[in-house]
């Protein structure tokens, strides 16, 4: 008894998805842009001699051969809808959410009807990207305003991956690109693009150039002083020397008492270019 139940249950649900389906099966879905125009086509083969399309029950443009074009509701605005009487096509412009549901073409007064549900879409917003890296390994996360039939995909270097997020491994190859895709069946918008050398940066090069410099520089500082303390001190002496061969005996005490002074002042220069240099020294190594 409960098994005859049961299908008895399902019998009724087979009948009435029967009875709610379309006269000509299935509706095939057709998308279009908010304010913008949608093209629905009975792919007729046959030759025309009169076409009716309905929304629902209601009707929204016919043509006939002997009758001419005729419409009805959204479509009697002008320039808001055109038939084509060869083709069978409905095109309807300036689209709005209300346009949104099934519509039937009945082709030379016989059936079945051709069914197609209209789906009104909004342009896809531009995503963001947002990261989450290690030294090795980035998760791409791609976010955007989601609506009805919008998704996400992924472009490296031509390669497209679907899906909202994208695991990176670091290859050591910069150049290459990461860009989120979001989409919708009648639009599209990229993200901004991320390069490896974005993600995985390595050590900054401002600090490696300033310390190369900084040595240069340190190096000609120290020789620059060692050279004018070499110079000084030679010149002095031979000056000491030539003074010492021409004086008299008696004004020896005043030449020794001049070559003590000067010796004081070279030593003096010696401490303040050794001073120099160790400073240098300390600025260049802390």
């Amino acid at each position: 008894m409960h098994v005859l139940s049961t299908n008895h249950v399902l019998l009724v649900i087979h009948c009435t998805v029967l009875a709610l389906m379309p006269p000509g099966g299935e509706a095939e879905e057709v998308y279009g842009l908010q304010g913008q125009e949608v093209q629905m086509d009975p792919k007729v083969t046959a030759a025309l001699s009169s076409i009716t399309w309905k929304k629902e029950k209601d009707k929204v443009a016919e043509w006939d051969r002997s009758l001419g074009h005729d419409y009805y509701g959204r479509c009697l605005t002008e320039n808001q809808c055109d038939l084509h009487n060869s083709t069978g096509v409905l095109v309807m412009k300036g689209l709005k959410q209300e346009d949104e549901g099934q519509y039937f073409a009945e082709i030379n007064n016989k059936g079945p009807a051709k069914a197609l549900q209209v789906i009104v879409l909004e342009p896809v917003s531009k995503p963001n990207m947002t990261t989450s890296c290690s030294e090795t390994q980035c998760i791409l996360t791609c976010v955007g305003e989601e609506t009805k039939h919008t998704k996400y995909s992924w472009k490296e270097n031509g390669k497209t991956t679907p899906g909202n997020t994208l695991t990176v491994q670091k290859s050591g190859e910069q150049s290459k690109t990461y860009t989120c895709v979001f989409s919708n069946p009648k639009s599209e918008e990229h993200s901004d693009p991320l390069t490896e050398m974005d993600l995985f940066p390595g050590p900054p090069v401002g600090p490696i150039i300033g310390g190369v410099l900084g040595g240069v520089l340190f190096i000609v500082l120290v020789a620059v002083a060692v050279y004018c303390g070499l110079g000084r001190r030679g010149g002095q002496n031979k000056q000491d020397t030539d003074g010492q061969e021409n004086t008299p005996l008696q004004v020896v005490n005043a030449t020794d008492t001049q070559n003590t002074q000067n010796a004081g002042g070279q030593a003096v220069q010696g401490k303040s270019i050794n001073s120099l240099a160790s400073l240098l020294i300390f600025q260049h190594f802390y």
